[in-house]
């Protein structure tokens, strides 16, 4: 969550990022997009890749998934997480915090909290900027087939 909240969320757009420029008699109106929104898409297999390597076997609950706004988190970038995770993590299934129905409302999160023991592992800043240099450390001059 405080991940998401501190580093993620103020580098999107909340709205329309468009710019006027003058040039000459008539008036260009151009319009700029988020420079991280290739980093937004990228986000969620490199979140989901983390977080399998961090769950050590066992079903973890993903918070801060919703304190996207609605809407910005999209069905595929949600599937990119999945498989991501499915790739690094032992465990069958995970549940993510107001998005997947076992943990939707604070019931549903309690309950799963409680069952685990005070268990806890936050995904820092860190440890996504590794799991990019890992997951973009293929770029090179040779071909491996």
């Amino acid at each position: 969550t405080k991940l998401i909240r501190d580093h993620l969320l103020p580098s999107f757009p909340m709205r329309d990022n468009t710019t006027t420029k003058s040039t000459g008699d008539d008036d260009t109106t151009t319009t700029t997009t988020s420079m991280f929104q290739h980093g937004f898409d990228s986000f969620f297999p490199a979140m989901g890749w983390t977080c399998g390597n961090l769950s050590e076997g066992g079903i973890p609950l993903i918070l801060g998934f919703d304190c996207f706004p609605v809407g910005m988190v999209s069905d595929d970038n949600l599937k990119a997480f999945c498989a991501a995770f499915g790739t690094t993590g032992s465990a069958p299934l995970f549940h993510m915090a107001n998005i997947t129905p076992e943990a939707m409302g604070d019931d549903g999160i309690s309950e799963i909290l409680l069952s685990s023991d005070g268990r806890r592992v936050e995904v820092t800043k860190k440890d996504l900027c590794e799991s990019y240099k890992t997951l973009d450390s293929g770029r090179g001059d040779s071909d491996d087939i």
